[in-house]
């Protein structure tokens, strides 16, 4: 009991001590008994991999979830050019250097499978085939240790005979999901035969182009011409056939008629020009074209005017054997190049209204100028431009259907740019986004409503890469140092700049006027001299010519 007593007197006086110990104690057995996260240390990808002698390795890393307190060290002895196993070592430690673990990964550098194949092509690495012909492969061979194992490659052709073109065959050879492939080039051609005939000295000039020509066999099928440009006397009238042979054998022949029994044939375009038609007639004919009549006059040329205000009427063609043709001639309007009509709408267009009679309008003046014609691009730009109502700005909106698009002014929660971005989402507090049209897709619809296949129109960079096969960057110049091509600019070209296109609607001596979408349809002036704006709007660094687009997709009035 006086042990006890002692104890307890003892702890009274040294009471501050004994609490001290006591808070100690708790948090000490506090951290010891507190849950320590676990460490995660993962190899990314296989602990096994196999790679081909020579190839590089690449390596796949690990996962650390603790990278304050640990730290790895990679341990790479791997030689991609000797055949062998190796062992990568992932060696964990603390910050401090104290191991923990070890992870290992292996790595076999094996023998390639077909670096004792060799794949070669049987004849040229390049073939020509006549058009129409057939294509009779020469195939290739593969050698493997001195073995032939041609059989095993696989062939893969797309020539077509019957298309002109260029094409590819391809051989390939496998071993252990290995492959190895080569590629023969094949050129489908057709030539290239123009002759014209001098009747009154019974010559024939011929001029042919075309690939791998070896003669010509004329038409007493005696005599050989090696040239392809060369003049052949004729004796009698009547059908004279040459025939063209190929270094691999393929023949052509070709009919050229010296006895003119046959009409001309002609296509004619008008447009109305004030109170004047305008006349422009192709007509073709072998013995050629003598003269043009309406009514009573003749004309000389193929291009002219005639003193009325014409609908539908008839041409009559005369070719130089006093053979004729009527072609029907129908009037187009021309688009009124006017350089100070600019009225422009105030108001949003509505969203989802009938603007069918606007539609009935637009197509019946889209007929009138001609379909897919310069007047037609620059009256379509021209007409959204005047519409009543303004068709708002909207990045990325495009239109590829002609006509007023009803969903424009519609508010969309969410769109997709031409890019791929999001634009106008709830998530961004934007949920009042327009429906319309960027520059391109104004640019682009103009061109659509005008008759032109939506899809070789560009919608990203009207000036850049090309629209179908025309390559609009070929075409593209700076107004800067290219004055004499600036006076070829026309309605229905383009201008551009970094970020912004319009298309050009009217042109004078000084100026050109253009139609661009910059948060609503406005039209801007700007000069032929440098292409700066002259009503303080977008300035244009650059021009697009689209004669050969027009030229190849379109009619080129």
């Amino acid at each position: 009991m006086n042990r006890v007593n002692s104890i307890l007197s003892w702890i009274k006086g040294h009471l501050v001590i004994v609490l001290v110990a006591a808070i100690i104690i708790v948090i000490a057995l506090f951290f010891i008994l507190q849950p320590r996260e676990e460490i995660k240390f993962e190899l990314y990808g296989s602990s096994d991999i196999t790679i081909y002698k020579g190839e590089m390795y690449y390596e796949y890393g690990y996962y650390l979830s603790n990278t304050t307190d640990y730290r790895v060290t990679i341990l790479s002895p791997v030689d991609t050019n000797t055949i062998g196993s190796y062992f990568i070592k992932y060696r964990l430690t603390t910050i401090d250097g104290t191991f923990k673990l070890e992870k290992v990964r292996k790595v076999n550098v094996i023998e390639d499978p077909l670096k004792s194949v060799t794949l070669t092509l049987n004849g040229d690495p390049i073939e020509y085939i006549l058009i129409n012909n057939v294509y009779k492969d020469p195939g290739a061979k593969a050698i493997y240790n001195g073995n032939d194992i041609s059989s095993s490659i696989k062939v893969k052709n797309n020539v077509n005979p019957n298309v002109e073109g260029n094409y590819e065959v391809k051989y390939t050879i496998q071993a252990e999901n290995r492959e190895k492939t080569i590629t023969r080039y094949v050129r489908v051609f057709d030539f290239i035969f123009e002759s014209a005939v001098n009747y009154s000295k019974k010559l024939i000039d011929i001029n042919i182009v075309g690939y791998d020509v070896d003669y010509v066999l004329l038409p007493d099928k005696e005599s050989k011409k090696t040239e392809e440009e060369f003049t052949y006397n004729y004796k009698k009238s009547g059908s004279q056939i040459f025939t063209i042979y190929t270094k691999h054998g393929f023949y052509k022949s070709y009919e050229v008629t010296v006895l003119d029994k046959v009409k001309p044939t002609a296509t004619c375009k008008a447009s109305i020009n004030g109170s004047t038609t305008e006349v422009d007639i192709t007509a073709t004919d072998e013995g050629g074209i003598n003269r043009y009549m309406y009514g009573k006059t003749t004309y000389k040329t193929n291009k002219f005017t005639i003193n009325e205000k014409l609908s539908t009427f008839l041409i009559r063609v005369y070719d130089n054997g006093e053979n004729y043709v009527d072609v029907e001639c129908k009037t187009r309007r021309t688009f009124d190049n006017n350089m100070d009509d600019i009225v422009l709408a105030k108001e949003l267009t509505p969203c989802h209204n009938d603007w069918s009679s606007y539609n009935t309008e637009l197509a019946t003046l889209v007929q009138e100028y001609g379909s897919k014609t310069r007047d037609a691009v620059a009256g379509s730009a021209d007409y959204l431009a005047k519409f009543p109502y303004k068709i708002a700005y909207s990045w990325g909106g495009k239109s590829n259907k002609p006509g007023i698009n009803p969903e424009w002014g519609c508010s969309k929660h969410t769109r997709r740019t031409d890019s791929g971005k999001l634009l106008c989402t709830k998530e961004t507090g934007n949920d009042n986004c327009i429906y319309g049209n960027d520059c391109t897709g104004y640019t682009a619809w103009a061109y659509t409503n005008a008759g032109f296949d939506p899809s070789i129109i560009r919608t990203s960079n009207q000036s850049e890469g090309k629209w179908g096969n025309f390559n609009a960057a070929k075409h593209k110049y700076s107004f800067s140092g290219n004055q004499d091509k600036v006076n070829q600019i026309k309605p229905g070209d383009i201008v551009w700049t970094e970020g912004h296109v319009g298309i050009v609607i009217g042109t004078d001596d000084t100026r050109l006027k253009v139609a661009n979408q910059t948060g609503g349809i406005i039209i801007t002036f700007i000069s032929k001299k440098n292409g700066r704006s002259l009503n303080g709007q977008r300035s244009f660094t650059h021009f697009v010519l689209m004669d050969e687009f027009f030229e190849m997709y379109g009619n080129k009035y």
